[in-house]
């Protein structure tokens, strides 16, 4: 009688993906809170809403890291094989992330021309 090995699901990867995650989106949330109140005390100063802080990009490459594990790490729980699960994952990480990242620029931007009521959804 042959017996078949069947793996178990490694669900150590993803739960790594959202602690890595985690960690630099409170760092990210850290230097954005420290962004916002250096805009409000000095608005006119020229680089105030500019997104070039190392410490804000780092944290959110952090940030596409964790994600870039947890959506790898769930494509290998389904059965993937682990260049298709981390490839596919980093494809869709990179994509939104910069999607998100121009996104959040481009609000900078219009903070700067028209300030921080612009965001006001309420009215």
């Amino acid at each position: 009688m042959d017996y078949y090995y069947i793996p178990q699901p490694r669900f150590l990867i993803p739960l790594v993906g959202i602690l890595i995650g985690i960690l630099f989106g409170s760092m990210f949330q850290t230097f954005i809170t420290q962004k916002i109140a250096l805009w409000l005390e000095h608005p006119q100063q020229a680089d105030a809403y500019k997104l070039e802080d190392p410490n804000l990009i780092l944290s959110y490459q952090g940030i596409c890291l964790g994600t870039w594990i947890f959506l790898g790490g769930g494509l290998l729980l389904f059965g993937f094989s682990g260049i298709t699960s981390f490839g596919f994952a980093l494809i869709l990480t990179i994509g939104t992330g910069a999607l998100f990242w121009k996104q959040m620029e481009e609000m900078f931007l219009e903070m700067k021309q028209n300030g921080v009521q612009i965001l006001d959804l309420d009215s």
